[in-house]
């Protein structure tokens, strides 16, 4: 199960990152150690979700790191930079995941710049409906590249 708890604490807007990193990273902490020691949760596959190196916690509390951004509207470009840093904050040995986005990037651009995602996925509602953000093209061409794997085609 992937499991992406305590998501986006560095920005400050949910409880658990207001008080600051350290304050953060004591949470984490004591929820992995709940969650796998005495729950003895074996099949949670943890994704790691702040890209500021202030709040990381250490590597072996965390199996995929994830990104999290929102391109404007009809930028379809593979988020370079965006792949670079959180590879480079796990110090290339963790995979990388765009955990929630606004435009999903051309998996043609993704290939080409080699920005390996392991998955992308746009945020609900208008991200994907108002034909702006993803237009219906857009999107047939993405769900019908050889480059993504849908559930169709894993079946």
């Amino acid at each position: 199960m992937l499991w992406r708890p305590l998501h986006e604490a560095e920005g400050r807007w949910f409880w658990w990152g207001a008080k600051g990193p350290e304050s953060f990273k004591k949470l984490y902490y004591l929820l992995y150690e709940l969650l796998t020691y005495h729950y003895k949760l074996n099949n949670l596959i943890w994704v790691w979700n702040a890209i500021d190196p202030d709040w990381l916690v250490e590597e072996e509390f965390f199996d995929i790191v994830g990104v999290d951004f929102y391109a404007p509207a009809g930028d379809f470009g593979p988020l370079k930079f965006k792949y670079d840093q959180a590879l480079e904050l796990a110090k290339g040995e963790k995979p990388v995941a765009l955990t929630e986005n606004g435009p999903i990037p051309d998996p043609d651009l993704l290939f080409d710049s080699e920005s390996y995602f392991l998955w992308f996925m746009p945020w609900w509602g208008k991200f994907v409906f108002d034909g702006i953000i993803n237009p219906k093209e857009h999107l047939i061409k993405i769900y019908n590249s050889e480059r993504v794997i849908t559930l169709e085609k894993i079946n």
